[in-house]
């Protein structure tokens, strides 16, 4: 009797042990019978409300036959596990009673056998692995986007329609889908600038309104649309499907600078296989990402290949030479101004020669010198002069600065060099002008000298000595002027003489020369002046002594108008007083 309890309570406490495990777990009989079922089990097939003790998996596939190829695969099992007499393991798919999507079952079988042999009865443990197998197919296909991503980045030496064209065919290979477009949208325009399609879909540059193709949808949503069965879906009566049949899509759209101005997108006539998780949104929207940061570089690099051929245009032009030079003073490059100073007919023939031989040799250390200079990054000029080919000898000025590359390092030196050979010229003609000059201006009978105007309050009050010959000197018996005024040089001048001042202001302001005579009390004798202006301020007077002909002209008079004995006025003059 107390056998029979204890037998029965542990038979309490299996089922109630067999009752809470999440697993599927049944017992048969040796002839394939259920005997014993739990929960788990019996929603597995919707069995709760249905009788199922004593049945068959045969039996049971006739009372449900939307399970029967189930039952049927089920007994098949069953049958191989009692023919190996041991563990037998395997995946069976069973669909849900709810959704009727396929829900997959790893499945241990443990036949039984009495001691002679005969077929005691079956273990089956079932369990749900669909979540898990799920996580790792995404786990998988997240690391299949994460390799198809790599191999997309690596495509960056390619010009931009490669580029998208070999990275759309890694997507629809990654997706399984036939149809894959990189496509720019301008107002009611889609224009394909890429795809991958089957033989005769599709064509590069071909356009649609936009309005009919799935992308509107993306656009209008700015997020990544992915439909498995569009036949199904909320969007079964768009265009594009109407027209095309496409049952799957997938497309996120391309941003620039914030603005959408295409897609990328995914398609295929076939319902897909699978729900579009997380992960396909994701890889859908690194791709997006990664085509608008291609389009984002060609339209930097397209700026920049505009602004380099403008700066070569300018270059080429430029009046003055413009040169790039190497480490060891190597000819890079030079514009078209610079190889005509140097008459040569092509930048080889003046890299060939090598700069250096142009230059003339009293100036070839200074111009590696220079070289060097800014070679440890500073700037750097020298006037320097060249021989050209066909002989003609040029000065030339150059302003050299260093170009740094990212690392701080100069890679090379930039030149700008104009020709200075007629400001050469006119220095040397302006030197030997004033050579002439002060040759002519030293050695002049007449005193000349240069000054400038004192003014106060807007009138002149006096005047400073710039400049005096020897002859000035000697005629005013002065010396030490340079720098003083009139008035601490010889004092009353003005005051004896105000006509000189009033002159000179005339002269200072018109600009009008003028010639005048005074008698220079403060030293007494009598002056020729000649009165110019130099430059604003400034005037130039040219002093003549005319004393000695002063004293001439009133003797001569006083001899024809009185009597040479007397000295009384003669007759002469009494008919000049009567006139």
């Amino acid at each position: 009797m107390l056998d029979t309890q204890n037998s029965d309570e542990q038979a309490e406490r299996l089922r109630t042990l067999i009752e809470g495990l999440p697993d599927a777990i049944f017992f048969k009989d040796g002839e394939g019978r259920l005997r014993i079922v739990n929960s788990a089990g019996l929603g597995l097939f919707g069995l709760n409300s249905t009788p199922w003790e004593g049945h068959t998996d045969q039996e049971l596939g006739e009372l449900h036959p939307e399970f029967a190829d189930y039952f049927d695969a089920c007994q098949q099992h069953d049958e191989q596990a009692w023919a190996q007499a041991c563990r037998y393991d395997t995946l069976e798919w069973v669909p849900d009673p709810v959704s009727g999507e396929a829900q997959t079952f790893e499945v241990t079988k443990i036949p039984l056998f009495y001691p002679d042999g005969a077929r005691r009865g079956l273990v089956t443990v079932g369990r749900n692995v669909t979540a898990r197998q799920k996580a790792e197919a995404a786990a998988t296909r997240l690391q299949e986007s994460l390799r198809r991503l790599g191999q997309i980045a690596a495509l960056s030496h390619l010009p931009m329609a490669d580029q998208f064209k070999q990275a759309l065919a890694l997507g629809a290979a990654h997706f399984g889908l036939e149809i894959g477009i990189v496509s720019h949208i301008a107002g009611d325009t889609y224009r394909i600038s890429a795809q991958v399609s089957p033989p005769g879909a599709l064509e590069d540059g071909q356009e649609f309104p936009f309005s009919e193709t799935y992308c509107s949808i993306t656009c209008r949503e700015q997020r990544v649309v992915a439909i498995r069965h569009m036949g199904i879906s909320p969007y079964l009566g768009h265009p594009c499907y109407q027209a095309f049949r496409l049952e799957a899509y997938i497309g996120a759209p391309v941003l620039v600078e914030g603005q959408v101005v295409g897609t990328i997108n995914f398609s295929s006539p076939r319902v897909y296989e699978r729900e579009f998780d997380e992960g396909d949104r994701e890889f859908m929207g690194l791709l997006a990402g990664w085509v608008s940061s291609v389009i984002e570089r060609e339209a930097i690099q397209q700026r920049l290949r505009e602004r380099e051929q403008e700066l070569q245009a300018i270059i080429e032009n430029e009046p003055q030479c413009v040169k790039l030079l190497g480490p060891k003073g190597q000819l890079l490059q030079m514009n078209r101004a610079g190889l005509a100073m140097l008459e040569v007919d092509s930048f080889e023939e003046a890299r060939d020669a090598g700069l250096i031989n142009f230059v003339q040799p009293a100036y070839r250390e200074s111009f590696s010198s220079l070289n060097r200079q800014v070679f440890g990054g500073y700037q750097a000029s020298l006037e320097f002069e060249v021989v050209g080919r066909r002989g003609t000898h040029r000065w030339l000025e150059t302003h050299a600065a260093p170009l740094f590359d990212p690392a701080g390092k100069v890679t090379c030196l930039l030149a700008v060099t104009r020709d200075i050979t007629d400001r050469k010229l006119s220095e040397d003609r302006l030197r030997e002008s004033e050579r002439r000059y002060r040759t002519l201006f030293d050695n002049m009978l007449e005193g000349v000298t240069q000054c400038r105007m004192v003014y106060e309050d807007g009138q002149p009050v006096d005047f400073i000595y710039l400049s005096a010959n020897p002859a000035f000197e000697r005629l005013t018996g002065l010396s030490g002027m340079v720098g003083r005024r009139s008035a601490d040089v010889i004092p009353g001048l003005l005051q004896g003489n105000p006509e000189l001042l009033a002159v000179y202001d005339r002269v200072t302001r018109s600009g009008e020369p003028e010639q005048f005579e005074t008698y220079i009390q403060a030293q007494g004798y009598w002056l020729a002046i000649s009165v110019y202006r130099s430059e604003p301020g400034c005037f130039v007077a040219i002093l003549q002594n005319i004393s000695d002909r002063k004293r001439a002209e009133a003797t001569a008079y006083h001899l024809a108008y009185f009597d040479g004995l007397t000295d009384l006025p003669n007759r002469r003059m009494l008919e000049d007083r009567l006139n």
